[in-house]
């Protein structure tokens, strides 16, 4: 079963800082690989203005703030505070359309947009600027946190930096489960340290098979719908435990989280097919449960460290 496609919205300040959108924004096409297919979407949006520029001078393409019509939520991403200036129109907007989004979050000063509109009122915030006593004085009715990044009901903010990360990893994990955020903590750890996933998985030895039957059911599951992947709670329903025990049971025996071992799974079926077969790639990814070539692209260099036209390119040779 696919899961819902969601989209988020980014509303980009005057002065926004790359390392905060890149933290922000790579856990969410992280997850879509991890996932195997389109779980999220992004749009870039400025309010009256067809190009915004960063801090660092780059500047980047977005649509009007119209365009945004169908996001799941709305992330506005600003800067360092000397970069800050107000907005009365963008806060006049927000004002009048939070409401249309299932989450709001600021980045960096973002928060402060998000304060001036009101939207933080008895919300605890992670505000970003150079003087607390201002900012305690200034939005008195926030609940000021001293953390990187607070989670509050349907309101995020971050101060700004890699916590950013840390805080779309937490509300990415709250769509997907605990072993999502395992897994983004993995890939990102391979980004920094370098390093590549096994390419082979674990499998259950003949012990295993005979003492672990709700795993092994569970493999087999897997094993048994690569076209039309299941989810890690349908698969815990089917062999009748939890969610929770069925991810203990991976990580204790397999080293791995069910979502992950399914990919290598469904990887290792493409790479059969490649070897095997003479179908295209956009069959081979729609047979092994991708929604398209190019995820499955993206998803097989990730995990056998070259794309599936190069697989099948070494193996002509």
């Amino acid at each position: 079963m696919r899961v819902e496609l969601k989209q988020y919205a980014v509303i980009l300040l005057p002065g926004f800082s790359n390392l905060v959108l890149g933290s922000a924004t790579a856990p969410i096409m992280a997850t879509n690989s991890i996932l195997g297919e389109d779980a999220y979407e992004l749009k870039f949006v400025g309010f009256g203005i067809s190009s915004i520029m960063a801090e660092a001078g780059n500047t980047v393409t977005v649509e009007d703030v119209d365009a945004i019509e169908r996001a799941h939520c709305l992330l506005v991403c600003g800067g360092s505070p000397v970069s800050y200036q107000t907005d009365d129109a963008l806060v006049s907007w927000l004002q009048a359309n939070a409401y249309r989004f299932n989450h709001v979050a600021g980045l960096a000063t973002g928060g402060l947009i998000l304060a001036e509109a009101g939207l933080l009122n008895n919300h605890r915030a992670a505000l970003h600027w150079w003087d607390d006593a201002y900012l305690w004085e200034t939005y008195s009715q926030v609940r000021h946190s001293s953390d990187s990044f607070t989670v509050d009901r349907h309101r995020s903010t971050s101060r700004g930096g890699t916590s950013t990360m840390d805080m779309m990893t937490f509300l990415l994990a709250r769509d997907h489960g605990p072993e999502l955020a395992e897994s983004l903590a993995q890939h990102f750890i391979r980004a920094r340290v370098g390093g590549t996933p096994k390419s082979h998985r674990q499998l259950l030895t003949a012990k295993q098979v005979t003492e672990q039957p709700k795993l092994q059911s569970a493999v087999e599951l897997m094993e048994s719908n690569i076209g039309e992947p299941l989810t890690t709670d349908d698969i815990a329903g089917h062999v009748g435990v939890s969610r929770r025990q069925l991810e203990r049971l991976f990580r204790k025996h397999l080293e791995s989280v069910p979502s992950k071992y399914y990919q290598q799974i469904r990887l290792e079926q493409a790479r059969s097919l490649l070897h095997k077969s003479g179908a295209s790639i956009m069959d081979i990814a729609q047979q092994c449960g991708y929604s398209s070539g190019a995820h499955l692209s993206t998803s097989y260099r990730n995990h056998f460290g070259m794309t599936p036209s190069e697989e099948r390119r070494r193996k002509i040779k």
